[in-house]
């Protein structure tokens, strides 16, 4: 009896861990999303015919930039994904296990790469728009 609830506490720990790890990296997600979006916001806000060229070479930066630190929380957030948490050999949770658990209701299994996803390709439509306005004036 006190090996099966040994047990269960070393489960229950294991996913508490996951849990936790789960939250911190949906406030990452979260701040960089959010910064991202404000700052799209914000230079959203000046029509890009009413920019000089060298604005828009900068704004042709600032949205590549914006992509990478996309494309980085992508890439650790399928890492996240990827981990199993364990305490010893005898109990592991997978993430994505996890995951798939708490999103089960959600209309796409994994909201925060749908999300950032569907922002880097706003992002890469913004780039475009800025690349042909570069383009025009050369």
């Amino acid at each position: 009896m006190a090996s099966a609830v040994d047990d269960r506490l070393a489960e229950l720990a294991v996913f508490d861990r996951t849990l936790e790890r789960e939250a911190a990296s949906l406030r990452s997600a979260g701040e960089t999303v959010r910064e991202t979006t404000d700052w799209l916001s914000t230079a959203d806000e000046t029509p890009l015919s009413a920019l000089g060229f060298d604005a828009l070479r900068r704004r042709h930066e600032a949205l590549g930039e914006r992509i990478e630190a996309c494309e980085a929380l992508l890439a650790e957030r399928q890492a996240d994904l990827d981990r199993t948490a364990s305490r010893g050999a005898a109990v592991g949770v997978r993430q994505r296990s996890t995951v798939a658990y708490l999103y089960d209701d959600f209309t796409v299994s994994y909201p925060v790469l749908s999300t950032v996803a569907r922002l880097v390709e706003t992002l890469r439509e913004c780039r475009r728009a800025v690349r042909d306005h570069l383009v025009r004036r050369v």
